[in-house]
Protein backbone atom coordinates (compact mmCIF):
# COMPACT_ATOMS: atom_id res chain seq x y z
CA UNK A 1 0.00 0.00 0.00
CA UNK A 2 3.10 2.37 0.45
CA UNK A 3 4.76 1.95 -2.41
CA UNK A 4 1.11 2.45 -4.31
CA UNK A 5 0.66 5.80 -2.69
CA UNK A 6 4.07 7.29 -3.20
CA UNK A 7 3.93 5.78 -6.81
CA UNK A 8 0.40 8.14 -6.97
CA UNK A 9 2.18 11.48 -5.40
CA UNK A 10 4.69 11.33 -8.18
CA UNK A 11 2.57 10.81 -10.87
CA UNK A 12 0.15 13.84 -9.76
CA UNK A 13 3.70 15.86 -9.16
CA UNK A 14 5.05 14.91 -12.29
CA UNK A 15 1.22 15.25 -14.34
CA UNK A 16 1.42 18.77 -13.17
CA UNK A 17 4.84 19.76 -13.95
CA UNK A 18 5.19 18.25 -17.38
CA UNK A 19 3.27 20.90 -19.66
CA UNK A 20 5.71 22.69 -18.03
CA UNK A 21 8.89 20.54 -18.46
CA UNK A 22 7.96 19.89 -22.27
CA UNK A 23 7.03 23.61 -22.82
CA UNK A 24 3.88 22.74 -24.07
CA UNK A 25 1.96 25.46 -21.98
CA UNK A 26 3.74 27.86 -24.81
CA UNK A 27 1.97 26.03 -27.53
CA UNK A 28 -0.46 27.93 -29.35
CA UNK A 29 -2.33 24.96 -31.66
CA UNK A 30 -4.31 26.54 -34.32
CA UNK A 31 -7.83 24.98 -35.67
CA UNK A 32 -10.28 26.21 -38.15
CA UNK A 33 -12.46 28.70 -36.75
CA UNK A 34 -15.86 30.48 -38.23
CA UNK A 35 -15.93 33.61 -38.21
CA UNK A 36 -19.06 35.73 -39.57
CA UNK A 37 -18.52 38.92 -41.89
CA UNK A 38 -18.46 42.47 -40.19
CA UNK A 39 -20.00 44.98 -42.07
CA UNK A 40 -17.24 46.41 -42.93
CA UNK A 41 -15.91 43.26 -44.53
CA UNK A 42 -19.09 42.73 -46.29
CA UNK A 43 -18.80 46.21 -47.95
CA UNK A 44 -15.41 45.55 -48.39
CA UNK A 45 -15.61 42.27 -49.93
CA UNK A 46 -18.57 43.29 -52.12
CA UNK A 47 -16.32 46.46 -53.41
CA UNK A 48 -13.88 44.09 -54.51
CA UNK A 49 -16.06 41.96 -56.37
CA UNK A 50 -17.42 44.92 -58.33
CA UNK A 51 -13.70 46.38 -59.06
CA UNK A 52 -13.10 42.86 -60.45
CA UNK A 53 -16.22 41.96 -62.64
CA UNK A 54 -16.78 39.33 -60.13
CA UNK A 55 -13.70 37.40 -60.16
CA UNK A 56 -13.51 38.22 -64.46
CA UNK A 57 -10.61 40.38 -64.70
CA UNK A 58 -8.36 39.06 -62.87
CA UNK A 59 -6.94 36.72 -65.75
CA UNK A 60 -4.52 33.87 -64.83
CA UNK A 61 -3.05 35.12 -61.36
CA UNK A 62 -3.73 31.90 -59.44
CA UNK A 63 -3.47 33.68 -56.19
CA UNK A 64 -5.51 36.61 -57.19
CA UNK A 65 -7.97 34.02 -58.75
CA UNK A 66 -8.15 32.05 -55.21
CA UNK A 67 -8.27 35.24 -53.27
CA UNK A 68 -11.54 36.72 -55.04
CA UNK A 69 -13.12 33.18 -54.73
CA UNK A 70 -12.39 32.89 -51.21
CA UNK A 71 -14.14 36.62 -51.47
CA UNK A 72 -16.88 35.04 -53.50
CA UNK A 73 -17.36 32.38 -50.97
CA UNK A 74 -17.42 33.95 -47.72
CA UNK A 75 -20.02 36.71 -49.37
CA UNK A 76 -22.44 33.39 -49.93
CA UNK A 77 -21.77 32.18 -46.62
CA UNK A 78 -21.90 34.83 -45.18
CA UNK A 79 -18.03 33.79 -43.11
CA UNK A 80 -15.16 31.76 -43.41
CA UNK A 81 -13.03 29.97 -41.73
CA UNK A 82 -9.90 31.24 -40.38
CA UNK A 83 -7.15 29.82 -38.92
CA UNK A 84 -6.58 31.00 -35.41
CA UNK A 85 -5.18 29.66 -32.18
CA UNK A 86 -7.91 27.28 -30.56
CA UNK A 87 -8.74 26.93 -26.72
CA UNK A 88 -10.42 23.60 -26.86
CA UNK A 89 -6.96 22.21 -28.85
CA UNK A 90 -4.51 23.51 -26.38
CA UNK A 91 -6.65 22.40 -23.43
CA UNK A 92 -6.81 19.18 -25.34
CA UNK A 93 -2.87 18.88 -25.57
CA UNK A 94 -1.80 19.53 -22.43
CA UNK A 95 -4.27 17.01 -20.87
CA UNK A 96 -2.86 14.32 -22.44
CA UNK A 97 0.86 15.75 -21.98
CA UNK A 98 -0.29 15.98 -18.18
CA UNK A 99 -2.16 12.26 -18.15
CA UNK A 100 0.70 10.54 -20.44
CA UNK A 101 3.13 11.93 -17.70
CA UNK A 102 1.09 10.44 -14.94
CA UNK A 103 0.89 7.18 -16.40
CA UNK A 104 4.54 6.54 -16.93
CA UNK A 105 5.70 8.25 -14.18
CA UNK A 106 3.06 5.98 -11.86
CA UNK A 107 4.11 2.83 -14.28
CA UNK A 108 8.10 3.60 -13.39
CA UNK A 109 7.73 4.52 -10.07
CA UNK A 110 5.49 1.44 -9.06
CA UNK A 111 5.93 -1.54 -11.71
CA UNK A 112 10.19 -0.82 -11.11
CA UNK A 113 10.90 -1.79 -8.27
CA UNK A 114 8.52 -4.91 -8.26
CA UNK A 115 10.19 -6.26 -11.43
CA UNK A 116 13.83 -5.06 -10.00
CA UNK A 117 13.17 -7.31 -6.45
CA UNK A 118 11.56 -10.30 -8.40
CA UNK A 119 14.74 -10.20 -10.86
CA UNK A 120 17.23 -9.66 -8.23
CA UNK A 121 15.89 -12.66 -6.57
CA UNK A 122 16.07 -14.52 -9.59
CA UNK A 123 19.83 -13.44 -10.05
CA UNK A 124 21.07 -13.61 -6.75
CA UNK A 125 19.72 -17.66 -6.14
Amino acid sequence: MKQRKIAISLAVVGAIAAPFVLKTYKEKPYGEVWVPLSIEDKSMFTSRLNETNNCQTLGRDEDLLKGCRFIQKALEQKGAYYSAPSRPLYLALNTAVAAVAFVVIFGLTYLLPALARRYWRLLNA
